[in-house]
């Protein structure tokens, strides 16, 4: 059987190709080169039983019709070609009662060199072993490294996993009925609930939460919402424009500096949105320790924490859990495609090794090149902020009860030193983080406690804060708004900087200025001078959206996956179809969201006021969650 393989068509063309002109000038083998399967010997029986039944009956063609083939732009495309994914699967046929055949659509890696390396599709039956194919190959002089095949029916067995995940799925989705049923029944009998355990997962109730606006309130802080839920736009925009730059390309030479042009400045700089929400989560922080906390004696503050800790934890990790048993065992069931059983294995692979990273908050340290979920670094990191702040709020705590002054004092002189920290590590540990992914917590230290500060600013000075002169009130907007620009391109910049030192300062200090920034934002806001800016940010659809936000971060990435993994053919990198695929992962994001939200995330603010024996019998049309209606400590709803 020594040309068994030689359908192989693309690869042998471009193993035989020396330049690109002796590429283009290859004479392709005839479909009798195919169909010489005159080797039995280097083949099982079952195999080359398959192969023999497939050329009698003339299925070989369709077959061959699913290779990789030789076609336009394959010198500026991505190097793989997937040839066609579900004319191969949706191969079956029977001989008799002994024998039936199934399609298998296989991706072959072909290293023509350490620095030349294409991956090509073809199409074998399914009695025929990744193992054979390779050997066959090797021994034709065909240089393929890898091969990784997928029949229909892959990842679809229920494992243990799998059923237990969709037992807690189920059970949850029981809960969500019967509170539901019963707090509606309550509703229009006008009677009040036994206990609040008792509606605690009703979508009536949680959506009443939900959807509950305030208008000019006294005690919160609207704009956030507003800043959140932008924030979390320009996230999965960023995220979308990775994923299809890393997804098969007809203009891969182009598409794949798209990301580095400047004229993609926008995209790229999505990173500063998440610095936005640290921002956030320390600014609300230090707006509730210092709206009475600070006047504990330090014992009583320390006493607090454990409590704050688990409060934490439990609001977070219900969610997060959730998102876990989907991703780990049921992903592989909502996708298929040539890259999907590949890609979703490797995915869930660090998943499954390193779960227990994931529920302690460490993985981006721990297993910073492995992460499971790779937007999980983030919640880790907000996690590990909060359980550090006690080191910083209790001492500036002691120093402000004696005199504010050298509370903003202390807490001024910790942000020169976060700020500076980052610049160190990386001038000075170039081997920790050589492709600035910047995963870690101590570079978003100056973030967190920058928000800190301005929390404490604000919470000090509040009721003292004085309108500006709407001359210098604009002049101070435009000056904002055109550093939030500069900055933005600023970033641009500095990723594409050749020099290490410049992108390392470039980094450090970019973030420092927009958290500045964004003090300005939020006074002006809370001071009534905001204009459109503080209508936009502050308007109902925000406030709703801004409590989403904690649940559309958490399954936004896998919605991203399953729609790069999921490709057919190469796509045409545009800035269009780059808008293209955002609509649709932002929009299919919100809904996820909001499901997550009312299923996993409000029930579990019931609940843990349960635990803590802070549960009371409720009227369901009386039930207002004060935690809702502004944003809880970590920025998130």
């Amino acid at each position: 059987m020594t040309h068994l393989f030689s359908l192989f068509i693309v690869l042998s063309a471009i193993y035989e190709c020396q330049s690109t002109v002796g590429f283009l000038n290859y004479t392709l083998p005839t479909i009798n080169d195919l169909l010489a399967f005159n080797d039995q010997a280097s083949t099982s029986l079952l195999c080359y039983q398959q192969l023999i039944y497939l050329q009698e009956k003339d299925l070989i063609y369709t077959m061959a019709d699913a290779w990789s083939k030789i076609h336009p732009g394959m010198l500026v495309a991505t190097p793989i070609d997937l040839g066609h994914y579900d004319e191969c699967l949706n191969i079956d046929v029977s001989y008799d009662s002994t024998l039936r055949i199934y399609g298998s659509h296989c991706l072959a890696t072909l290293s023509l060199s350490s620095s030349v390396t294409f991956v090509q599709s073809i199409c074998i039956p399914s009695g025929c072993s990744s193992q054979e194919i390779v050997d066959s190959l090797n021994s034709q002089g065909f240089p393929v490294t890898g091969l990784s095949c997928t029949l229909k029916s892959d990842n679809k067995d229920w494992d243990t996993g799998a059923i237990i995940t969709v037992a807690i799925f189920w059970s949850v989705g029981l809960l969500i009925v019967i509170s539901t049923i019963y707090d509606i029944i309550l509703y229009m009998s006008e009677k009040r609930a036994v206990h609040e355990s008792m509606i605690a997962f009703s979508l009536v109730s949680n959506g009443r939460k939900l959807f509950q606006t305030t208008k000019n309130p006294k005690t919160q802080i609207l704009c956030f919402h507003g800043i959140k839920f932008i924030s979390m736009m320009w996230i999965i925009a960023g995220h979308n424009a990775v994923g299809l730059v890393l997804a098969p390309l007809t203009n891969y030479e182009e598409g794949s500096k798209w990301l580095y042009q400047r004229s993609s400045f926008y995209m790229a700089a999505a990173h500063l949105a998440v610095d936005s929400f640290f921002y956030i989560s320390g600014f609300l922080l230090a707006y509730i320790i210092f709206k009475s906390e600070y006047k504990k004696s330090p014992l009583l503050q320390i006493a607090s924490v454990p409590h704050m800790i688990l409060h934490r934890y439990l609001r977070l990790t219900p969610a997060l859990l959730m998102l876990y048993l989907y991703m780990t065992f049921l992903s592989r069931f909502v996708g298929d495609g040539p890259l999907f059983k590949i890609k979703i294995d490797s995915l869930c692979a660090p998943c499954h090794k390193y779960w227990w990273s994931i529920f302690l908050y460490i993985q981006n340290y721990y297993n910073k090149d492995e992460l499971c979920m790779t937007q999980l670094w983030y919640v880790s990191a907000d996690m590990q902020l909060f359980l550090i702040s006690p080191l910083v709020y209790i001492p500036i705590s002691f120093l402000y009860k004696k005199k504010p002054i050298l509370g903003f004092i202390g807490i001024g002189i910790l942000n020169v030193i976060f700020a500076i920290l980052p610049i160190f590590t990386k001038l000075f540990f170039k081997d920790y983080d050589p492709d600035f992914q910047e995963l870690d917590t101590h570079s978003r230290l100056v973030d967190y406690f920058i928000g800190f500060m301005f929390g404490m600013i604000v919470r000090h000075n509040r009721q003292r804060f004085g309108k500006l002169p709407k001359a210098y009130n604009l002049s101070i907007w435009s000056a904002v708004l055109a550093i939030f620009a500069i900055l933005s391109y600023t970033y641009q910049e500095a990723s594409i900087a050749d020099s290490y030192n410049k992108r390392a300062l470039g980094y450090s200090f970019i973030r420092v200025f927009w958290c500045i920034a964004l003090c300005w934002l939020i006074y002006s806001c809370l001071n009534g001078q905001g204009g459109i800016i503080d209508w936009i940010l502050s308007n109902r659809f925000m406030q709703v959206g801004g409590k989403l936000t904690y649940s559309m971060y958490l399954v936004h990435g896998s919605i991203v996956a399953i729609y790069v993994l999921t490709v057919r053919n190469p796509e045409y990198l545009t800035n269009y179809t780059a808008f293209y695929g955002f609509c649709a992962n932002f929009v299919i994001s919100l809904v996820v969201g909001l499901i997550w939200t009312l299923s996993f995330e409000l029930p579990m603010i019931t609940v843990e006021k349960l635990i803590f024996g802070l549960g009371v019998t409720v009227k369901p049309a009386e039930t207002n969650s004060p935690e809702l209606t502004s944003p809880p400590p970590n920025g998130q709803a």
